[in-house]
């Protein structure tokens, strides 16, 4: 094809592997950052897509063999390598993190992803294209992480049924029950909100029904007395929030909880952010070609990023863009809250209502 010398023909395949891999790498981590699709399909797709990308560069190594084995998985042994070390916080890569871990936990890296990598870099270079075993496995690994995925889940009234349960046994375990709603949620915030609270509470946050059927609609079928009225408090972006902790320490950690993180596309900017004409000391001269992509109008002066005129990212009050979301990262403001409101608390002998919480949860029913 491009040399009779398998050495130099399969070396350049390797690099035309790599090179294809990390564009299709890319193509998905810029997806992630921009929160175009949801977090687990953007997993899944960043593993059919580059095993298949890997799969169809086989052609262009040569016949002999010799050397295509260990030439060919390189740079899958330099994504084990990146993996991890981001998997460890060695080094922090949101796009790789966003685009290859379901909850957006850097520590999952170091399971699926890693286990990927290297299942393949091995089958590679132990059977190569003269087995089918190595066909059977790549393929396997790319349309096993959808159909896997599937099969793990339970039917939905099986789902269903099981959250009933595990709040029918929460009632009996707490003390009190909490309705909550919440502002920019962040699943991993979440995740360890609960880690910190997992002696002493349970959160839940299910379909509203679901939750509603568990506590019971009328005093006909509630499950403690007085728990209905949860019921009809569960709306909009709510949760269940079971504890045996006083009253004055839930309201003090809700009150105080607070966590923040960088906005996504869709949301409202909480701030009008201008850049003004002139040098943009904070970007290396590799980012030019990214930050026009984004809109700015920049350029490379003496080999400094250069704002040739003033550029608004966002206004106050108005929807962030995929592009203005992207751009407020790069500059390092977070303009999402991550907050959680009490709407309203039972016992066995009280129950109460808060003000601020309700408000939330009537304000958000009629927008």
């Amino acid at each position: 094809m491009w040399t009779d010398r398998p050495l130099v023909r399969d070396a350049g395949a390797a690099v035309l592997t790599g090179v294809a891999a990390a564009v299709v790498l890319r193509f998905w981590e810029e997806v992630a950052n921009r929160a175009l699709l949801d977090q687990k399909l953007c997993r899944k797709l960043v593993h059919i897509s580059v095993g298949l990308v890997y799969f169809l560069m086989w052609p262009l190594f040569s016949s002999e063999d010799m050397y295509a084995p260990f030439l060919a998985p390189l740079i899958l042994i330099v994504n084990i390598v990146k993996v991890t070390v981001i998997g460890l916080s060695v080094v922090k890569d949101e796009g790789v993190v966003n685009s290859m871990t379901r909850h957006g936990d850097h520590r999952e890296l170091l399971k699926g992803p890693l286990y990927y990598a290297c299942a393949i870099t091995l089958t590679t270079m132990v059977f190569w294209r003269t087995s089918p075993i190595s066909i059977a496995v790549i393929c396997n690994l790319c349309a096993g992480d959808v159909t896997l995925s599937k099969t793990k889940k339970k039917p939905g009234l099986e789902r269903k049924g099981k959250v009933v349960a595990e709040i029918k046994d929460a009632v009996e375990q707490y003390s009190s029950a909490y309705v909550f709603t919440y502002d920019n949620m962040r699943n991993q915030k979440l995740k360890d909100l609960r880690e910190q609270l997992k002696s002493s509470s349970r959160i839940f946050l299910a379909g509203k029904k679901v939750m509603q059927i568990a506590l019971g609609r009328s005093p006909a079928d509630e499950a403690k007395t007085g728990l209905h009225k949860l019921s009809k408090f569960l709306q909009g972006d709510s949760g269940l929030f079971f504890t045996n902790l006083p009253r004055d320490d839930v309201e003090r950690l809700f009150q105080e909880f607070e966590e923040h993180d960088f906005a996504r596309t869709g949301s409202t900017a909480t701030e009008t952010v201008e850049l003004k004409e002139g040098p943009l000391e904070q970007f290396t001269h590799e980012m030019e070609p990214f930050l026009r992509k984004q809109g700015l109008p920049v350029r490379l002066n003496k080999g400094v990023v250069e704002l040739v005129a003033d550029h608004v990212v966002c206004e106050e009050g108005r929807p962030l863009s995929p592009e203005a979301a992207q751009t407020l990262r790069l500059l390092g403001l977070q303009m999402a809250t991550f907050r959680l409101y009490l709407v309203c608390r039972w016992s066995c002998d009280d129950f109460e209502v808060y003000s601020e919480g309700l408000a939330r949860i009537r304000a958000e029913d009629s927008s």
